[in-house]
């Protein structure tokens, strides 16, 4: 098990400090659950609950080459918290080309 990334631990670019599959901690978990109004994500997938923050990061290409907007991801499973990584929305473990960076 690897080192809990934490919100106060937290320096640089969101990008440096979480790497998909990371554990982190419920301040964290809770900070981006209320920065916006979250999309919701249902059970399953691996993890029993989770959210996606919902303004999009960036556009990623999808298995059917359409673009996609690609939301930052969080779940949680066995009362741990993780940082999913990008994904498409409702989804925890997309497959896509590299991101076209929107903003």
């Amino acid at each position: 098990m690897g080192k809990i990334k934490t919100l106060a631990g937290w320096t640089g670019t969101f990008s440096s400090y979480f790497t998909k599959g990371d554990e982190i901690d419920e301040a964290t978990y809770d900070h981006f659950l209320n920065i916006l109004p979250p999309l919701s994500l249902k059970g399953g997938q691996g993890y029993y609950a989770g959210f996606q923050v919902s303004e999009p990061i960036c556009d990623g290409i999808d298995d059917n080459d359409r673009m996609r907007a690609l939301y930052n991801t969080f779940g949680e499973k066995d009362g741990r918290h993780f940082y999913l990584g990008l994904n498409f929305k409702g989804e925890v473990n997309s497959c896509y080309k590299p991101c076209i960076y929107t903003g």
